[in-house]
């Protein structure tokens, strides 16, 4: 081999005793990952229970906002300039 060269060190063989240790050690890894990410997964009641709450919370915000729609609460007077604010329009599907 000629020193003017590029030496390619990646295409070396490595000692078994490496390898062993490092096909040891990513065995170990992706064992101690599939224990932590099975610790970390939630259960079916505790899945039920959340989707639950997210259930609740919409639809009490889907009725809150129909309350709203429903139930205008806009000054009929004016105190400012003294005098009575005209009437909204009434509803109907036609104008809708």
């Amino acid at each position: 081999m000629n020193s003017n060269e590029p030496r390619c060190e990646g295409n070396a063989p490595q000692p078994k005793q490496t390898s062993l240790l490092r096909a040891l050690a990513s065995m170990t890894l992706r064992r101690w990952r599939r224990g932590v990410q099975r610790d970390l997964r939630p259960d079916r009641e505790t899945r039920a229970i959340a989707s639950m709450k997210i259930m609740v919370f919409a639809n009490v915000l889907l009725i809150l906002s129909l309350v709203g729609l429903l139930i205008p609460l806009r000054p009929t007077t004016s105190e400012l300039e003294k005098r009575e604010l005209t009437k909204f329009p009434k509803f109907t599907f036609s104008t809708f």
